[in-house]
Formats: structure tokens, sequence, C-alpha cells
């Protein structure tokens, strides 16, 4: 896959009969490196401040590094909870990540990923999850 790509990253948060969705589109930077892929890019917040972020990719594990106003680690295992904490300019909570699907899949042009988690904050479940995310190359006219 060529350095430019197009993320396309799309969500649903489940928590009872609340359901919220999102789909975003980013620009960024693809490498390869060391059997792992990743991905950097950039993510305007709503209050135009910009968070620095990363995907790594490996056979079994996704990986997000957050860095900015709202930072954070997220990081999806198969079939284990990961603990890690989410930082906010109003203080820091306890994120648990408890992956039940993981599939991951490579094409030439294109890598796709597709996770399925159960959500907690301060050890308290808020949602079950589900977000996909397509790296594809960018295209010049």
């Amino acid at each position: 896959m060529k350095e430019n790509v197009i993320l396309q990253i799309s969500g649903l948060h489940s928590a009872g009969a609340d359901n919220e969705s999102i789909e975003m589109i980013h620009s960024g930077r693809y490498f390869y490196r060391n059997g792992k892929h990743y991905i950097k890019y950039q993510e305007s917040l709503e209050d135009g401040l910009i968070t620095d972020n990363m995907i790594k990719i490996s056979p079994n594990e996704v990986e997000l590094v957050r860095k900015g106003p709202m930072s954070t680690n997220m990081i999806f295992t198969m079939g284990e909870k990961n603990l890690s904490y989410y930082e906010t300019p109003f203080g820091s909570m306890m994120m648990g990540i408890d992956t039940s699907d993981l599939c991951i899949t490579e094409a030439e042009n294109e890598l796709a990923v597709d996770i399925s988690y159960a959500l907690d904050m301060n050890c308290q479940h808020m949602s079950d999850c589900h977000v996909a995310i397509k790296i594809s190359e960018q295209e010049y006219r």
C-alpha cells in the first residue's frame, strides 16, 4: 500500500435502548514495519483542537493511540480485557475494553478492521460497541 491513505471509520455504541452511530473520513499516512501496519492521522475536535492518532495493526491485535486534549491508548485483543486511562481536560477515567470479535482483512491496496467490544468506564459497563475501519490508498485525479 502507498503512503497516502484514506481512513473510513464507522462505529455503533449501544447502551440499552440508546444507539449512537458515528462515521468519519480522514486522510492519513501509512507504513509497514516489523510485521505491523501503522496509520497516522489527525482528528479535529468540536472546539477546534487537534488530536494526533495512530492505529497499529498486527495479526492478532489492534491498538489506537490518541494524543491531545483527549488522550488514550486503546488495545483490542481477541478474548482479552485491556485496561487503560482516558485522559480529558476534566480528569482521567479508567477504561476497560473487552474485545469479543476482531477481524483483520488485508488486500493489495486496502486494509479492513472489524472490532466488537464492550466498553467500561471506571468499572461500570457503558456500552457494547462495533467499529469498522477501512484503509485504502488515496487516489489522485
